[in-house]
């Protein structure tokens, strides 16, 4: 892969979009407003959670469990369960 090129998301970055989706709906949060509590632009937030075109990094996904008022580990825990099914 070239120097500064990022795989696609894979399916466990996948399971933490969806999560985060769900998250987000569960707290009335738009993709905008996540953007602005997190610090995150809202075109990373759009290729990533929005469209799995990039996966979220570590500090990412903390700096949006934050914003959502969850714990990272159930994010993950959920993601892992859904990826399972």
């Amino acid at each position: 892969m070239p120097k500064g090129t990022q795989a696609p998301a894979g399916a466990f970055a996948r399971a933490i979009h969806e999560q985060t989706r769900v998250w987000m709906a569960r707290r009335g949060v738009s993709q905008r407003q996540l953007a602005e509590l997190t610090g995150i632009s809202q075109a990373m937030l759009s290729k990533s959670v929005g469209t799995d075109k990039k996966p979220v990094d570590a500090n990412d996904i903390d700096l949006i469990c934050t914003a959502l008022g969850i714990d990272p580990a159930e994010l993950v825990a959920t993601a892992t369960a859904t990826r399972a099914r």
